[in-house]
């Protein structure tokens, strides 16, 4: 199920969260977009609309991205104690979505980064709650963006 659709303001709740960008193989490889460091822009941002960023910091494996306001959609919380698993049962659900499955069934061009939140488990259980966002592009009109035409409780 898609939990909704929300902006991430740096001014917001965003500040100080670190999100790991995930990169998932289906036929595209998820990587860095438009960052200023030692990277060089990856071929995928030449095909996709990438989020706009601005690199804070930048080592030889890693970057801290800081993510301009922009407009994002999220899964509900998945449950699991697996990364890989709640990764890609987020990233289905919102395939699907971005695919048609939503109530105006339009389809909505692929962008990147695929974001994951993790939230650890703080009790005995040892499920960790995770969101997936994807990154909605500059031209969807947020007005007319809805939720899926039909639930799934696959991601409980």
């Amino acid at each position: 199920m898609v939990r909704g659709i929300g902006q991430m303001d740096s001014a917001g709740e965003g500040v100080g969260l670190v999100f790991l960008t995930l990169a998932l193989c289906t036929t595209v490889m998820f990587e860095q977009c438009q960052g200023r460091s030692v990277y060089e822009e990856p071929a995928n941002c030449l095909r996709l609309e990438c989020a706009p960023y601005q690199v804070i910091h930048s080592q030889k494996d890693y970057e801290i991205r800081s993510y301009r306001a922009a407009t994002w959609i999220s899964t509900s919380p998945i449950h699991s104690n697996s990364f890989k698993d709640a990764a890609g049962r987020g990233f289905n659900i919102l395939f699907a979505y971005i695919q048609g499955n939503n109530d105006h069934a339009a389809s909505i061009n692929m962008t990147a980064p695929v974001l994951v939140d993790m939230f650890p488990s703080t009790g005995s259980s040892h499920n960790t709650t995770f969101t997936v966002q994807f990154y909605l592009p500059q031209k969807v009109p947020k007005k007319s963006t809805s939720l899926p035409s039909s639930t799934s409780s696959e991601d409980a």
